[in-house]
């Protein structure tokens, strides 16, 4: 029983650890945060959303194509934060609870996603 007890703490712990890389910001914290040096800013929308518009400077890792975003993130940096969006926010959080849980250091989320973005009439970039 003991031994039960140890390992749902730990697993309870474990997981609370991982919580602790992720962060949401507000449109115009996120705008700021990313223009800082080695910022890694990741679009997790399908190839053809980000081609309708994207925030400048970001690079497209599809969290619905499995193959796709892990590839894309094993090209980013675990030790540099990783800012990510979608278009509302719910597939980025998934993905940021995946990069979170395999290693990254530090995983930020856009509130809103880039629905919010562009509602605050922040400048998108267009393939």
């Amino acid at each position: 029983m003991k031994r039960i007890i140890k390992v749902l703490l730990f697993l309870l712990l474990s997981k609370a650890g991982i919580a602790q890389h992720k962060t949401v910001l507000s449109v115009n914290a996120f705008e700021k945060a990313i223009q800082a040096k080695g910022a890694q800013l990741v679009d997790v929308r399908t190839p053809q959303e980000y081609k309708e518009g994207y925030i400048k400077g970001a690079v497209n890792a599809d969290w619905q194509n499995e193959k796709q975003f892990t590839e894309q993130a094993k090209k980013l940096d675990k030790t540099m934060p990783v800012y990510l969006y979608c278009l509302s926010g719910v597939r980025s959080s998934k993905a940021a609870d995946w990069l979170a849980a395999n290693g990254f250091k530090e995983v930020i989320n856009l509130d809103g996603g880039i629905s919010a973005w562009k509602a605050a009439d922040k400048k998108i970039e267009v393939k």
